[in-house]
């Protein structure tokens, strides 16, 4: 293989606070051959001019400045720059090990890889906690991904699936990109799982980490920990990507989906029942979505075993026992 070149697209959008130390983490890398793809999405603070002052500073930053479209947007649009064979995608408030690409490079010059997995921190002020994926550390050929990541790349009966985060992995350029392209740019919650299982599955090969490099910062003002009603309209979205680009009849995938979808079902009556909105108004909303006809037979035939929290989660969506729900969403704020 020829001296491998990573890209590193980095969306941005209101980040000034945190910008610096997620860039210098990128240009202090042990590996030299690398550039960085700063997209600054329509910020309203001084992320932009940030951009601009490190691009001025190093030749390996490239900077685009878009409207605000979202992260899937400004991947693509990263992606249109990327010269690199290997991608590799950063959140703008989180930052990396100063070895990632080194390392990573290491295992791509044994084994040619679609994929190269690894672990986080969860980083708050205070404290990095180490967070491992429950999967085998290890290579991953085709036939071992079909006996250990298939029936477990959705979410399996334990209520167990392959992480879908697409910053804990490096992309082989050709692979991500197909799939990053396909993505319904509408998609709010679950887009980085709508690009990153379809690439699992069609990765011919993985290697999975547990060295932790990503530093993920528990920021209060992130898109999915921000206190909001989540869109009703994501999971369809979600499902019919998967129905298209996945073998929905192999590997247990229609059951996967299933859970998928009423495990998400929870989590937005959750997210309205934890708003200000009267508690009958949206006690009557969240059941008309629930007795769509889009989500009736998945909830009929979802089964978990040994996980009572999705168990207890199932029931009180099949049964539409929404006050059971608010009252987690009242204790587990």
């Amino acid at each position: 293989m020829n001296v491998i070149k990573f890209s590193i697209i980095i969306p941005i959008y209101n980040v000034e606070k945190y910008l610096n130390k997620c860039v210098e983490s990128v240009l202090n890398q042990t590996y030299p051959n690398i550039e960085v793809i700063l997209v600054d999405d329509g910020s309203t603070d001084n992320s932009g001019k940030i951009c601009d002052e490190y691009a001025q500073k190093d030749t390996r930053i490239k900077v685009i400045h878009k409207e605000n479209g979202g992260a899937g947007s400004a991947r693509n649009e990263g992606l249109k720059h990327a010269n690199g064979q290997y991608i590799s995608l950063i959140d703008g408030d989180d930052w990396i090990s100063a070895d990632l690409f080194e390392d990573a490079c290491e295992a791509l010059k044994q084994d040619p890889l679609d994929i190269f997995c690894f672990d986080y921190y969860e980083a708050t002020e205070k404290q990095f906690v180490e967070k491992h994926t429950w999967l085998s550390e290890g290579y991953y050929d085709k036939s071992r991904m079909e006996k250990e990541i298939y029936p477990n790349l959705i979410r399996n009966i334990n209520g167990k699936r392959v992480p879908p985060n697409l910053c804990f992995k490096i992309f082989a350029r050709n692979l991500y990109e197909k799939f990053q392209n396909i993505v319904d740019s509408s998609i709010r919650i679950g887009e980085d799982e709508c690009v990153c299982l379809p690439c699992v599955y069609n990765a011919n090969n993985i290697y999975i980490s547990h060295k932790c490099y990503y530093y993920y910062r528990q920021n209060n003002l992130s898109v999915t920990k921000a206190r909001k009603e989540y869109p009703w309209t994501d999971i369809p979205l979600r499902v019919n990507t998967y129905r298209k680009y996945l073998p929905i009849n192999e590997y247990d995938f229609e059951n996967q989906i299933n859970r998928l979808i009423v495990h998400e079902l929870f989590n937005i009556a959750l997210s309205y029942l934890r708003t200000d909105r009267p508690y009958k108004e949206t006690k009557k909303e969240i059941i008309s979505n629930f007795n769509s006809d889009f989500y009736t037979e998945a909830i009929s035939h979802c089964k978990y075993k040994n996980n009572i929290k999705e168990q207890l989660a199932t029931f009180a969506v099949r049964h539409k026992k929404i006050f059971m729900i608010y009252l987690y969403a009242k204790l587990f704020r």
